[in-house]
């Protein structure tokens, strides 16, 4: 191997292409897969291109997995629906060297960034089917189009399912947030709520108390056990009972909670963990496991349970994790991971046997 892989990468005009019924002939078709190429759209095959990655999603996983491909000189497809789960919010934290940048400017930079790397291609729409598994797959696009590759990495995000309470989604991603890391610094030291939406809720509000001691506990109509309330009264968190019958902002850009029962109470953001729900239904048409919170269940290296299927993002999470990345930092950061996995497991997929 040593011989052809020498005379490859030297361009000896004495050497001349090995005979198709030699070994040396395999081993010299493999290493060309790993040659510089001249084309970005992919292998032609019967008027089908053939992608070595397709992405379906791109939000921080899926354009971090894009950047980190493209890199590679594989040849990758990223589909963006451009409905990102952090859109309505104004500003991206924890990001080291873009904390405070605005989504929609991380987003421009991104495609900027991508365009330097002629094997990845963008396409600006939503994927509706994915089938396939090991090293064939084809996605369905809302307008009919199939497009086919041998890897594909799920990174398309969830969608947060809010309670139906008039006014909450217009307050969302502004006075009505999940994360504390992510929005606590700013409302510091002011009154804070908590809209409860499962028992887990009472120790999500102890933990706010991190950033302010006049924490809210409003029930909405829910019941909490006894030890729920002793647990809030006895960390000073005040408990208010009552559906809410409507959440809106007031002329200090506060969130005002209305009771049903008339009572008013405000504060300077509203904190609740809604469920969510994929973007998108191919996680069930590929057949990946999940986990109990319905997050795609993935190894340490974003491997599904489904060969040749990777996921990575809010979406996806290992067991052993209490919750998925739902930091933009994070999610990009396994996107990264996944990406490199990927290529790994085509490089070694490509290997004939007996080469090695």
């Amino acid at each position: 191997m040593e011989s052809a892989l020498s005379n490859d990468s030297s361009c000896a005009t004495s050497w001349r292409r090995p005979s198709r019924r030699s070994s040396t002939f395999e081993r010299w078709t493999w290493w060309r897969r790993f040659r510089p190429r001249t084309q970005t759209t992919g292998i032609t095959t019967r008027e089908t291109t053939v992608y070595d990655v397709t992405i379906i999603g791109g939000g921080p996983a899926g354009t971090s997995a894009a950047l980190a491909l493209g890199r590679a000189r594989r040849r990758t497809l990223l589909f963006d629906s451009g409905q990102g789960r952090n859109g309505s919010a104004s500003t991206v934290r924890m990001f080291f060297s873009r904390d405070g940048a605005a989504p929609e400017d991380l987003r421009a930079e991104a495609a900027y960034q991508l365009g330097s790397y002629p094997d990845v291609e963008t396409r600006e729409q939503r994927v509706v089917t994915a089938k396939g598994a090991g090293d064939e797959f084809v996605v369905r696009t809302e307008d009919g189009t199939t497009y086919a590759s041998r890897r594909l990495l799920l990174t398309a995000g969830v969608t947060d399912v809010l309670p139906p309470i008039p006014g909450l989604a217009d307050l969302w991603g502004k006075n009505a947030v999940t994360c504390p890391y992510c929005h606590g610094w700013e409302v510091r030291d002011r009154p804070l709520g908590v809209i409860m939406m499962s028992h887990e809720d009472v120790y999500f509000s102890l933990m706010l108390l991190k950033w302010s001691v006049d924490v809210s506990f409003f029930t909405n109509g829910s019941a909490l056990d006894p030890t729920g309330r002793s647990t809030l009264e006895g960390a000073g968190i005040r408990v208010i009972d009552g559906d809410i019958a409507a959440v809106n902002r007031d002329e200090k850009n506060d969130s005002v909670i209305l009771l049903a029962g008339g009572a008013s109470f405000s504060c300077a953001t509203l904190f609740l963990r809604p469920p969510f729900e994929h973007n998108g239904g191919f996680v069930d048409d590929l057949g990946c496991r999940v986990l109990d919170d319905t997050c795609i269940e993935v190894d340490e290296h974003g491997q599904t349970s489904v060969p040749g299927v990777y996921a990575a993002g809010d979406l996806a999470r290992r067991p052993s994790m209490p919750a998925a990345a739902t930091y933009v930092v994070a999610a990009a950061a396994e996107g990264t991971l996944a990406a490199l996995s990927i290529d790994r497991d085509m490089m070694l997929a490509d290997i004939p046997k007996g080469t090695t």
